[in-house]
C-alpha cells in the first residue's frame, strides 16, 4: 500500500463522499480496492471516483505519516519542491486507527546491540540498522558534518526560531533555502 492521499469525491455512495482513502490494490481495469483511513473500510470504487490531494507548489500527490496515536500529517514527498517535508494537512485519526497505532508501536523490537560498555537496548532498530549507524559515525567527515549542524542549530535558536524548527533546519541545505549564510 503507498501513502498517497486521495478523497473520494464523485461516486454514487453518499455515505463514502469527500472521506479520505488509500489505495490498496490497483486493477488494471476501472476498479481498485481502498482502505478509508478516518474507519478503516475496505471498498471497491471506480478509479474514477477518487481525487488526489495535490501539495500547494508542485501539485504533486501529498503523502500521510505517522505522528503520533492522535494525529497523521501530510507532507509533499517531491525532492524539487520547496515545500517538500514540510507539514501540508494534518487528519485526526479515529478510535480503532488510534490503537492499532499503539499496537503498532508496542510490536516494533527492541534490538541489543553491542557498545562499548556492553549491551545497551535500541529502540526499534534492528541489527542491520545498527551496523549502519554505527560505519556512518566512523566515516571520516561524520564528525564535521555533526559539528556545522550543531553550529546551525544555535544560529536558528539565536534568531528566535523554535527548538523544533531550529532542528528540522540544521542540515546546509535548508539554511540556504533559508537565505542564511552556512
Amino acid at each position: 500500500m503507498n501513502n498517497t492521499i486521495y478523497i473520494y469525491a464523485h461516486g454514487q455512495e453518499v455515505e463514502l463522499k469527500d472521506r479520505p482513502c488509500k489505495v490498496l490494490i490497483d486493477d488494471p481495469g476501472d476498479y481498485c480496492e481502498v482502505v478509508f483511513v478516518d474507519t478503516g473500510q475496505h471498498e471497491f470504487v471506480s478509479r474514477w471516483a477518487l481525487m488526489i490531494i495535490e501539495c500547494e507548489w508542485c501539485k504533486q500527490p501529498l503523502i500521510e505519516i505517522d505522528f503520533n496515536r492522535q494525529y497523521c500529517i501530510r507532507l509533499c514527498n517531491n525532492g524539487k519542491c520547496p515545500l517538500e517535508a514540510q507539514q501540508q494537512g494534518v487528519r485526526e485519526r479515529s478510535d480503532e486507527e488510534s490503537k492499532a497505532y499503539i499496537q503498532r508501536r508496542k510490536d516494533r523490537s527492541y534490538t541489543l546491540t553491542s557498545a562499548m560498555g556492553g549491551d545497551r537496548r535500541s529502540k526499534g532498530a534492528t541489527a542491520e540498522q545498527a551496523r549502519q549507524r554505527e560505519l556512518r559515525k566512523a566515516r571520516r567527515d561524520y564528525q564535521p558534518w555533526l559539528a556545522r549542524k550543531k553550529i546551525n542549530y544555535h544560529k536558528l535558536k539565536d534568531l528566535g526560531y523554535s527548538s523544533k524548527e531550529a532542528m528540522a533546519n540544521s542540515s546546509d541545505k535548508r539554511m540556504r533555502r533559508l537565505g542564511l549564510n552556512v
